[in-house]
């Protein structure tokens, strides 16, 4: 509580700048932000908005799930054994466990 009386003057000076920043931003600032982009991102910009839209009306049949082909794919994935974690404490001094 002293050192809030003793810096009394500063704390009102901070809160005044602080307020003052908040104000001159919600008043003088403007919402329009102009970017320059040249025709090349243009033309990137459409096709992956058209390739956006394409890709959301795929949609997928699920009688390929009961075929005979499927059904007859083999997994030839490897189990990943379990390896021991790490440090409990990762941030902790190295040494330290």
């Amino acid at each position: 509580m002293e050192m809030i009386s003793k810096n009394r003057g500063a704390i009102g000076m901070l809160v005044i700048l602080v307020l003052g920043f908040f104000l001159y931003n919600s008043f003088f600032s403007s919402d329009d932000i102009v970017l320059e982009q040249n025709p090349a991102q243009a033309a990137a910009a459409a096709e992956l908005i058209k390739m956006s839209k394409d890709l959301e009306s795929v949609n997928f049949k699920q009688d390929l799930f009961v075929s005979p082909g499927y059904r007859l794919l083999t997994d030839f994935s490897t189990p990943i054994p379990p390896e021991p974690s790490g440090r409990s404490n990762p941030f902790d001094l190295i040494g330290r466990e």
